[in-house]
């Protein structure tokens, strides 16, 4: 149960950080925004074998 917990904080804590990221803009935001999208479409492609 604890596992779960703390899970549940460090990727509310890492959504933050992403978030933060993406409304400074420039060129780290783009980054950042281009390795979520390709981070979504693996998952989606993973998810769609199971």
């Amino acid at each position: 149960m604890l596992n779960w917990m703390v899970l549940a904080l460090e990727s509310n804590r890492v959504i933050g950080l992403r978030i933060a990221k993406l409304m400074r803009g420039g060129k780290a935001a783009q980054r950042e925004a281009h390795r979520m999208v390709s981070e979504k479409m693996l998952a989606a492609a993973k998810a769609s074998t199971t």
